[in-house]
């Protein structure tokens, strides 16, 4: 900003007005100093821009409140920033959405980290700033106290005894049509094959025989006849034989088409019986467990928590 311009050059540095009539001349306005006029004016002018400029306020020639508001601004800015500042290794914690890198101009904030609870480090701070523990853990025997499991023996003594089921009757069960199609033999050579002697026989016919006086006479012997007798005569056998056939190599095809069986099932039971017996335990339990690790999280609240690191 520009010092104080000179006055006018007056023996008071006051301006006067002359009087003609007196013959008293008025104070002359020198160029030099409308020229220092101008030049402190339009400084004050820049002055006071610089103030709107920082307050991000663009000047309006209707307004005249421009300079206040913008004056307003920066002292309530500046009485912010003044309540407090965290130190570099200060933490900010918040449940709002703001950047401490916006609400501290001038200072460079980072975010902890996600997921993470704050523990106090050792006395001596030797751990300061570590990361320990985890969300889950996942349990190993060491972890178990000192235990044992007991086990075998034998279940006690159960007598013997009869057990019959209750009576059901399943009706008729039909069993679903199925076509087997047509079903071929195996190839077969059953050879030359010969029949049973058969056919043997005889005949049987009648011989007719005529005394004549003391001899005997054929039939159709001429002389007279002194009686008649009839005598039955049979052939020899004969006419016994056989056949021989040939049966050779063939199979059989036989068509089995879309059928079902249907099977009456009455009501019925069936009694089982129960010899006197026991049970002998396994020495040990099976296995168990997956080793799946569980969560150690306590109820918490989220937050946001940044340190500043400049």
């Amino acid at each position: 900003m520009q010092n104080l311009m000179p006055p006018v050059t007056t023996p008071d540095n006051l301006f006067h007005d002359g009087d003609p009539t007196q013959g008293i001349e008025g104070t002359i306005v020198t160029a030099e100093w409308l020229n220092n006029s101008q030049a402190a004016t339009r400084d004050t002018q820049q002055e006071l821009i610089n103030v709107l400029d920082a307050a991000s306020v663009e000047p309006d020639k209707t307004k005249q409140d421009q300079l206040l508001k913008a004056i307003q601004s920066l002292i309530s800015d500046a009485v912010t920033k003044a309540k407090y500042v965290p130190d570099v290794g200060e933490l900010y914690i918040t449940k709002g959405t703001t950047n401490p890198n916006d609400k501290w101009p001038d200072t460079t904030w980072e975010y902890l980290g996600d997921g993470l609870t704050l523990r106090t480090a050792k006395a001596d701070l030797s751990d300061l700033g570590k990361i320990v523990g985890g969300d889950t853990v996942t349990l190993v025997t060491a972890n178990l106290p000192a235990h044992t499991h007991t086990i075998g023996g034998s279940t006690g003594q159960f007598a013997a005894a009869n057990a019959t089921t209750s009576s059901f009757d399943y009706g008729t069960k039909t069993s679903s049509g199925t076509d087997l199609g047509a079903k071929t033999t195996s190839s077969f050579d059953y050879g030359t094959k010969t029949s049973s002697s058969s056919g043997a026989h005889t005949h049987t016919y009648a011989d007719q025989q005529l005394a004549y006086g003391k001899g005997t006479a054929v039939a159709g012997s001429t002389g007279t006849w002194s009686g008649t007798f009839d005598t039955s005569r049979t052939t020899s056998s004969s006419g016994a034989h056989t056949h021989t056939v040939g049966i050779g190599a063939h199979t059989h095809s036989v068509t089995l088409g879309s059928h079902s069986h249907s099977v009456g099932i009455g009501a019925h039971t069936h009694t089982v019986t129960l010899p006197a017996h026991t049970h002998s335990l396994p020495a040990a339990t099976g296995s168990a467990g997956s080793g799946a690790a569980f969560s150690v999280v306590n109820k918490s609240i989220l937050v946001a928590i940044w340190v500043r690191t400049a």
